[in-house]
């Protein structure tokens, strides 16, 4: 499948996603109550903070190597399973280490044994299915990836609903076995898409080693990158009042929806920049997507502020609407500020120069952290958003000043819109008709 293909299978992909998603948290919290919203919030943040901060980069790593065809699927796949299962029993370390130290909060600490055992088959499993989807992201598997994007954006909920009705919800353990449900179901799929290639059952020390020495690079880029994201919601699911996370849960959800154009043609970019071997060629591709991606972006993110201003919020959240509104006015600028580094670094990590990507994600991840831990004990949900959003704008600042001082370019190449770019977007789709 071409570039193009499956640049527009991601982008219808990521617009029902988009879909479900705005549906789903208009629902479950009215649904569930705004307290349980913030608790099951909480567990997703949790496990997808833990998965990366224990990996060492090694899935950027699986991803470059598969990407630039040094190794195939079926040399590394059986590898692959093998460090995830020793990564997996880390984060279940890390579960317990956090707990005791009393760092997860008095809600999550209180929680019963079948709770936790829930919660750990969560970590354990979705951490697998973490590994296994990097392997797809380097063969380009976007078609899988795709297909278990939706069954995770329908899944979820969908659980989550049903076990609040068949175990009841005055208490939480439907929260922890609706989620280790999910997991199960999740890494089942991950697996059996994972069988239908060949494998070599042996472990694969040169790869092993070849990915770790790049994904080292990346580590701290891929932990910052999580801070930047969640960092805000874990402390202040921790300290504060578990119904302030459900509201800004969702004012999160309803800003990042922005993204689901850069985060639909992202990988697809990564790859297609890998193969390029010319600079300029490269620089040329990259910077004519920039343009198109960050004006539609614009556009969409006034639009969606309108619609969120005078009819989302005041129809289905009117008891927090006022609270909600002010959080989304903070959150969205810097939502679209960071389209800029999402694209940007992308010609860094194509490049080999994913260390760059590192700068920027820990520039960003400082200013997170510190704003964080100073904001929200004093003002809670909007000192998360505050944090978050001049953690963006540091992103995009560095984005760009690694670009200004690396690269010979005009700075209109990035911005300017021309009638160039609707002549190229038009041959694009002209190309994947006659290819069809």
């Amino acid at each position: 499948m071409s570039s193009i293909k499956y640049a527009l299978q991601n982008l219808l992909t990521k617009i029902v996603t988009a879909v479900l998603a705005f549906l789903t948290t208009l629902i479950l919290p009215t649904w569930i109550g705004m307290e349980h919203f913030g608790m099951y919030s909480y567990l997703i943040v949790c496990i997808g903070f833990l998965i990366p901060l224990s990996s060492f980069g090694l899935g950027a790593g699986s991803i470059y190597l598969l990407s630039t065809r040094k190794y195939a699927i079926h040399q590394i796949g059986f590898t692959q399973l093998l460090l995830a299962s020793i990564f997996g029993l880390i984060n279940l370390m890390l579960l317990y280490v956090l707990n005791q130290m009393s760092w997860l909060g008095d809600w999550l600490q209180k929680a019963n044994t079948f709770e936790w055992f829930c919660l750990m088959l969560s970590c354990f499993l979705q951490t697998l299915s973490f590994f296994i989807a990097r392997l797809f992201f380097g063969i380009s598997g976007f078609t899988v990836l795709n297909i278990l994007e939706l069954v995770y954006v329908l899944l979820n909920p969908i659980l989550v609903g049903l076990f609040f009705y068949i175990l009841g919800g005055q208490q939480t353990p439907y929260l922890f076995f609706a989620i280790a449900v999910f997991s199960i179901v999740s890494f089942m799929l991950h697996l059996y898409f994972l069988s239908r290639n060949p494998m070599e059952f042996r472990f694969h020390a040169a790869y092993t080693k070849e990915s770790f020495n790049y994904g080292l690079k990346s580590w701290l880029g891929d932990v910052a990158i999580r801070a930047n994201l969640r960092f805000d919601q874990m402390i202040l699911g921790a300290i504060g009042p578990i119904k302030n996370l459900g509201l800004y849960n969702i004012a999160v959800k309803f800003s990042e929806i922005i993204w689901f154009i850069p985060d639909s043609l992202g990988p697809v970019l990564f790859n297609k920049l890998a193969v390029v071997e010319s600079e300029e060629s490269r620089l040329k591709l990259l910077f004519r997507i920039h343009r198109i991606i960050f004006w539609i972006c614009f556009l969409i993110a006034i639009l969606w502020s309108l619609v969120l201003v005078f009819l989302v919020f005041p129809f289905f959240f009117y008891q927090h609407a006022s609270a909600l509104i002010g959080l989304v006015m903070i959150l969205l600028p810097g939502t679209l500020v960071l389209v800029s580094s999402k694209i940007l670094t992308k010609l860094y990590s194509s490049s080999g120069h994913v260390i760059w990507t590192s700068y920027i994600s820990i520039a960003g991840s400082l200013v997170s952290v510190i704003l964080s831990i100073s904001l929200i004990p004093r003002l809670s949900a909007t000192g998360a958003a505050i944090a978050s959003i001049l953690a963006y704008f540091t992103m995009s600042c560095m984005a760009n000043f690694i670009l200004i001082k690396n690269f010979k370019f005009q700075w209109s190449e990035i911005i300017s819109i021309r009638r160039s770019d609707f002549i190229w977007l038009l041959e694009q789709l002209k190309l994947l008709k006659i290819s069809k």
